[in-house]
């Protein structure tokens, strides 16, 4: 049974309890939640979406990879509701993104040292 507060991600429940939340990586203090987006990108539109995406203030981590996807971002923001509004209105409105697939990190196994 899902409890009220527990929300899907795929096919496992999460409790918000449970997301992996971070120091902020700018100089509010307040924690971020951290969301990895896989990009598959329209290939002749890859330097400006590249462009695109690095100007987005959510973007902490930008690469352009090989494999299934074309771009991996790492995104922090402060909640759920905010992490929808950039995938949606911003990240989407890029010309040349076609799709995406988004992944919560729920735990930091290893990772940069924080303060």
């Amino acid at each position: 049974m899902i409890r009220p507060q527990g929300f899907l991600i795929g096919l496992a429940r999460a409790q918000s309890e449970d997301i992996c939340f971070r120091p902020s990586h700018t100089l509010t203090g307040l924690s971020q939640l951290l969301v990895f987006v896989d990009i598959f990108v329209e290939q002749p539109e890859m330097d400006r979406v590249v462009a695109a995406l690095s100007k987005l203030e959510n973007v902490v981590d930008l690469y352009e990879v090989t494999g299934e996807f074309d771009v991996v971002t790492l995104i922090a923001v402060d909640n759920l509701e905010e992490f929808r509004k950039v995938l949606h209105y911003r990240i989407m409105k890029v010309k040349g993104v076609r799709s995406t697939v988004s992944s919560i990190v729920l735990k930091v196994q290893k990772g940069p040292k924080q303060d």
